[in-house]
């Protein structure tokens, strides 16, 4: 959790399959928080009161969907334990299964949980969060293109189509957005 600077410290998960503009967009969003104010106001960075950083399996680098290079900060066994885990879309074939794909992810995100972070996902991102088990018998939103691949792998979770930001879990620890939910969740904090 927090470390010694008192800074949140929010993981930001990445796949090879992730899109770089949502990975490093919420690196350079959670990066912002007492930063950005100071710098616009005075002229002078502030202090930052997030630490975001990349996380993955493991820290070899690779090329995203895109082909933009991806060099994860720390592996799983090695982050630091995280306030907040962020999961940007990735591409994912709408409507199938990606059971058995992710098992080193969605167990990292379930013990990432278990011990008290807040998760956030991003479009596509939910698809994750239902292979770590944490959307049964949960409201969640995703976007309209991956609904089906929601409801067809995931049985119990409740899509709600028409909201774009659905909170849901044991204290409301579970976010789900179609769109701009970085910025929702550090407005928020």
């Amino acid at each position: 959790m927090r470390g010694q600077d008192n800074r949140i410290n929010v993981a930001i998960l990445a796949v090879p399959e992730v899109t770089a503009s949502a990975l490093f967009g919420m690196f350079d969003l959670f990066s912002s928080p007492g930063r950005d104010w100071s710098f616009i106001v005075t002229g002078q960075a502030g202090e930052q009161r997030m630490r975001p950083y990349v996380v993955a399996r493991s820290t070899d680098g690779f090329a995203a969907a895109n082909g933009i290079w991806v060099k994860p900060d720390y592996g799983f066994s090695d982050c630091p334990s995280p306030d907040i885990v962020c999961i940007p879309d990735f591409f994912v074939n709408p409507g199938k299964s990606v059971a058995g794909m992710y098992e080193p992810e969605a167990s990292w995100l379930k013990q990432s949980h278990d011990d008290g972070a807040m998760l956030a996902s991003a479009c596509s991102g939910a698809v994750l969060l239902g292979e770590a088990g944490l959307l049964f018998n949960c409201e969640a939103t995703i976007h309209w293109g991956y609904i089906a691949t929601l409801t067809n792998n995931y049985p119990g979770v409740k899509v709600r189509v028409n909201r774009s930001l659905v909170l849901s879990g044991e204290a409301q620890r579970i976010v789900r957005q179609g769109v701009d939910r970085a910025g929702r969740i550090s407005h928020s904090i």
